[in-house]
């Protein structure tokens, strides 16, 4: 046994960044603030939400994932505009473990 527990995340955290208004709000100006860019294709607003995210160029395996994540929910939404599944792209990079913590 050990007598005293060792510092950890607490579920909620992990939680708020899923399902609070706030973060969502983040995630529509952000998307928002992508497509008013100069950039128009995907992949080039991929690469720019990596760099405003992460301060770094997306590996390719990143680059095609998010490519692939935001084509599929923008035909599974059934609509032409690429707003929603941008923003929900935002959304996920908000929540990958690079982006909560400083290494």
């Amino acid at each position: 046994t050990i007598g005293k527990r060792t510092v950890s995340n607490s579920p909620a955290q992990p939680l708020i960044m899923l399902n609070n208004p706030f973060v969502h709000k983040q995630a529509s100006i952000w998307a928002d603030s992508l497509l008013e860019s100069d950039v128009t294709n995907t992949s080039d607003l991929v690469d720019l939400a990596y760099k405003q995210a992460f301060g770094r160029e997306p590996e390719s395996w990143e680059s095609a994932a998010a490519v692939k994540f935001i084509n599929s929910e923008k035909e599974a939404g059934g609509v032409s505009s690429i707003r929603e599944s941008l923003k929900e792209f935002c959304h996920t990079l908000f929540n990958v473990k690079e982006f909560v913590f400083l290494y």
